[in-house]
């Protein structure tokens, strides 16, 4: 709806809509992910991922949202870095995420850094590598003894947080739980006018990769630039819910994409 066109006031009326349903959403999923962790139902992959992928990926959405908020924001450039490690991307991309929007949330001006070390391991017999990511943010700053409470269930720091941000106050509590059961931890330090520092910890084993493996991105685009009409992109698109797959036909046939829908994995491998 949002896409046709509107009235002044239907369009309020619809981004209203949106921004509610991302809230609730938002919380939503805050839920289920305590409930997983609480429950002991929430499983920890371990798969071969390689960290540049994952930084550049994960920074390149909150870049877009700091321009937007006239905040300068850095990364590091990490594209020339060959390492793969072991562990869950996932659930590593969810805990930068939830720091990085934090840290754009509450700067209302200045900037937002990203930064990665990663060093080799001392302590355990095989290879692995001590991972910190940290970011830092010239927001207005945490006091100390509100420090230790950031990473408690269901708590923000002021009421009105909530009345300006929205949110559960399960975030960083959530973030801390999936740290720890990837044997690592999110630590944060703040001066109160200066801005603040999160960092996520962990300790990771290198993975050998196969060659073929080593820029699968790269393969990927030669595919597609062979097979697909250079003015059509081709999508398929996958989901096992009516609903679901009306909802992606309706956003993505107005672009002018040739588009496949599919209801099941067998499926979207035989199209």
């Amino acid at each position: 709806m949002a896409q046709s066109q509107l009235l002044p006031a239907q369009r309020e009326m619809v981004d209203l809509v949106r921004e509610s349903g991302v809230s609730l959403e938002r919380v939503l999923n805050d839920i289920l992910d305590l409930a997983r962790v609480e429950s002991g139902r929430l499983e920890i992959e371990a798969t071969p991922f390689r960290l540049s992928d994952l930084i550049s990926g994960t920074s390149a959405l909150f870049a877009v949202r700091a321009d937007n908020k006239g905040l300068k924001f850095s990364q590091p450039c990490l594209e020339s870095d060959p390492t793969w490690l072991v562990g869950d991307a996932v659930r590593i991309r969810q805990i930068l995420a939830n720091i990085l929007a934090n840290a754009i949330k509450f700067t209302a001006d200045g900037s937002v850094k990203l930064a990665v070390d990663m060093v080799p391991d001392q302590n355990g017999e095989s290879q692995a590598m001590h991972l910190t990511i940290a970011v830092s943010d010239t927001g207005p700053g945490i006091e100390s003894q509100d420090l230790a409470r950031l990473f408690n269930r269901f708590e923000q720091i002021d009421a009105s947080i909530t009345r300006a941000h929205g949110g559960s106050g399960l975030g960083l509590a959530i973030c801390q739980s999936l740290a720890q059961l990837m044997g690592g931890t999110v630590s944060a330090e703040s001066v109160v006018g200066v801005g603040s520092i999160f960092r996520l910890e962990l300790t990771l084993p290198v993975a050998t990769v196969p060659s073929t493996m080593a820029n699968p991105a790269c393969d990927a685009s030669r595919d597609i630039e062979a097979d697909a009409p250079s003015d059509r992109l081709r999508i398929l698109a996958v989901d096992d819910h009516p609903t679901n797959r009306r909802v992606l036909q309706l956003i993505l046939e107005p672009l002018g994409v040739d588009l496949t829908l599919c209801e099941d994995g067998q499926q979207a491998l035989d199209a």
